[in-house]
């Protein structure tokens, strides 16, 4: 976008420009709505004046409102078609509206044009990651850090690729890269946050999501990973006090509302988890997990028809882990009603949806015990202890299936 002196063009032409020098402070001091403004004014004198068209497109990105973005940046386009920057700006605007195809076509015409664009390599390497080509989306962000070797941006992105490639030293080379050039570069932090957790790092990966949220509160994501680590830790009090100060500033985003029903929940403080799973549903009307957690959380308080409602109501979620806590609550629903004939099946289905979730499959080993089924219970706690590595309460319960075969 140009911002010359309006003497340089007399008339019209220096009236436009000196409105688009006025949108142009307006946008940097803030007021992006008074710059839109400002854009339209120009239009009305000039409509052919390809830097308000090009602004107004920008403006709307910045919104979140792609698809009036692209109309914008269409008409720059139709007026120059040779503004490489505009064409950039179209392909990421076709790429946030997951219009793939058409994003590389707009990055592939681009590079037909100069063959070396840096901005439209790495455009088209973010296509071929969504797409789920990862080699092509490698070699294109390798190509263009040759040519740019400083773009923290692109750094994360080629780690990312090795990481869904499973090439963890790659990967984290390449976050790392990204982090000394930038080292407040909160998705290359938050990434290798990701992978340290992963590997085992646990502590790293902690103190990474704790300087992210102290440079970023609104971190989310940072957030929820903490609070989880910290629950798995056995530090439940210390990820309730995360997430109470994250809500306040997160109130809008219901999966910090659902970690803190989570942290709650861990804590046995099952009224307050069942408002916040509330606050979640009321957030966010078809989020299955609270729906989940919420009845869970009301069997405990002996609410059994509410819990009921609540388990009926999620049962049509396709994320295989809501499921497995589903039926696991369903089973001890049924357990606690007395009906008997149905609690097997629910424990079956929960570990069918989760193999790996060792609570429902030690639960399952301890009714079986219940029952007098001693061998069952044995042989199943035995291969669960050996595939999972269960606590002292499956070995305590294998010792007493052992007196009692």
């Amino acid at each position: 976008m140009r911002n010359a002196s309006p003497s340089v063009y007399p008339g019209k032409r220096g009236k436009c420009i000196q409105l688009f020098t006025e949108a142009i402070n307006l946008h940097r001091a803030g007021m992006s709505e008074m710059a839109m403004q400002v854009c339209r004014q120009i239009l009305t004198i000039d409509q052919n004046f390809e830097d308000a068209y090009t602004m107004q497109g920008n403006l709307f990105a910045e919104q979140g409102k792609f698809s009036e973005s692209i109309d914008c940046f269409r008409r720059a386009i139709q007026i120059n078609p040779k503004n490489l920057s505009v064409h950039v700006n179209m392909g990421l605007a076709l790429l946030n509206e997951s219009h793939l195809d058409e994003a590389e076509i707009e990055f592939q015409k681009i590079l037909s044009i100069n063959s070396g664009y840096v901005p439209a390599i790495n455009g088209l390497g973010v296509v071929m990651v969504r797409k789920g080509n990862l080699t092509d989306a490698i070699r294109l962000f390798q190509l263009s850090l040759i040519k740019e070797p400083a773009q923290p941006d692109t750094l994360n992105n080629l780690g990312s690729c090795f990481l869904e490639l499973g090439e963890i030293e790659s990967a984290e080379k390449e976050y790392k890269r990204a982090i000394q050039l930038l080292p407040n570069h909160l998705d290359a932090l938050f990434n290798y946050a990701k992978l340290c957790a992963q590997t085992g790092r646990v502590h790293e990966a902690m103190q990474i999501y704790a300087h992210l949220i102290d440079v970023n509160p609104n971190h989310a994501p940072a957030v929820i990973n903490l609070s989880k680590i910290l629950i798995d830790e056995a530090r439940t009090r210390e990820a309730i006090d995360l997430l109470s100060e994250a809500v306040k500033y997160n109130s809008y985003d219901p999966e910090v509302w659902y970690a803190f029903g989570v942290a709650l929940k861990e804590r046995n403080e099952f009224t307050s988890a069942i408002e916040v799973f509330s606050k979640v549903i009321e957030l966010n009307p078809k989020h299955h997990a609270a729906f989940v957690n919420r009845g869970a959380s009301l069997r405990e308080i002996n609410e059994f028809s509410a819990a009921i409602r609540d388990l009926e109501t999620a049962k049509n979620s396709q994320e295989a882990d809501t499921l497995a806590t589903l039926w696991a609550t369903y089973a001890a629903l049924y357990e606690d009603t007395h009906q008997d004939s149905l609690v097997e099946e629910a424990f079956q289905k929960s570990i069918q949806f989760n193999p790996n979730d060792v609570n429902s499959q030690m639960n399952y080993g301890v009714w079986l015990l219940k029952e007098g089924r001693f061998k069952e219970a044995w042989l199943f706690l035995s291969k669960q202890t050996q595939n999972q590595g269960f606590n002292d309460r499956s070995l305590v319960a294998q010792h007493t299936c052992l007196d009692r075969r």
